[in-house]
């Protein structure tokens, strides 16, 4: 997907060029972690201004129109 590698690119250019010494710094203070950490934290970051956009929410809920909710609602309530 064009827009998983464009994210992609944009964490890479955050820790290993602008970001390089921090990185450094926070994955020899706290461990590997700290990177998981900054890949969890930009994609939450990102979701969140995503879906404060008025056009992308609309387009969002637009979506649900080609949902197939009663399929959904069967999945949710088989045993």
């Amino acid at each position: 997907m064009q827009s998983n590698r464009l994210m992609g690119d944009l964490i890479n250019r955050l820790i290993f060029d602008r970001c390089a010494t921090e990185t450094s710094a926070a994955i020899r203070d706290v461990g590997q972690d700290a990177a998981l950490e900054v890949v969890w934290n930009a994609r939450r970051k990102a979701m969140t201004d995503l879906m404060t956009d008025r056009d992308v929410l609309a387009s969002v809920v637009q979506l649900g129109a080609y949902v197939d909710v009663q399929r959904l609602n069967a999945i949710s309530t088989s045993p």
